[in-house]
């Protein structure tokens, strides 16, 4: 795949600037969000199989599908989850789109397959925040072996494929993740090949 710049970080939390547009196709293919959308930008379940918002609406329960493995072979469970969201929480990060994680006061993991996000304020808008791309789950052992500021350079998800190798340009090639949650993905590899000009793809 052809892009126009090179992807400079793939930590989701270091925001749309550095992320899109070089680093957001990529990273989508690396990592899976506890929601996603369909082609017709439905909401869907991804790493959490469902979802109920509260009433008012200010808490979002969130059901962990069962077995589910990051590319390192830990489990995705509740404890990881807690982590990846008070990561996003971090006035710190994803500073472009503080607008979608401002809003989350706590995160409650009651047993090892449910979340409790609670708000500050009403937030009808959550599981689309959930869905975002700067929302995507990172490894948490891979973010306490390699450091929180250093995980950009270790890129450990639960998407569909996972890092060959990575320099910012000119190539990223990925293989597929054979535990994927959803199936083994069809290719036998992608590339990403950093093109420019523009006009040249």
């Amino acid at each position: 795949m052809g892009q126009s710049t090179s992807a400079l970080t793939l930590d989701p939390t270091h925001g749309g600037f550095t992320l899109f547009p070089g680093g957001e196709p990529l990273a989508l293919c690396l990592y899976d969000g506890l929601l996603g959308v369909d082609a017709n930008m439905r909401l869907i379940p991804q790493l959490a199989r469902a979802y109920a918002m509260s009433p008012n609406p200010m808490t979002c329960a969130l059901t962990l599908r069962p077995r589910v493995l990051f590319h390192d072979g830990t489990p995705l469970d509740a404890a990881a989850v807690t982590l990846h969201l008070k990561r996003l929480m971090s006035p710190q990060r994803n500073s472009s789109n503080r607008q979608l994680w401002d809003k989350l006061a706590a995160v409650e993991a009651p047993n090892t397959d449910t979340i409790i996000i609670r708000t500050n304020v009403p937030f009808p808008q959550l599981p689309r925040a959930l869905a975002h791309p700067s929302g995507v789950l990172v490894s948490a052992a891979a973010i306490t072996s390699f450091g929180d500021d250093h995980i950009a350079a270790h890129r450990v998800g639960a998407g569909p494929y996972r890092l060959t190798s990575f320099a910012p340009a000119p190539d990223v090639v990925l293989e597929p993740f054979e535990a994927y949650w959803a199936g083994r993905p069809p290719l036998a590899h992608l590339r990403f090949t950093t093109i420019s000009p523009c006009h040249r793809r």
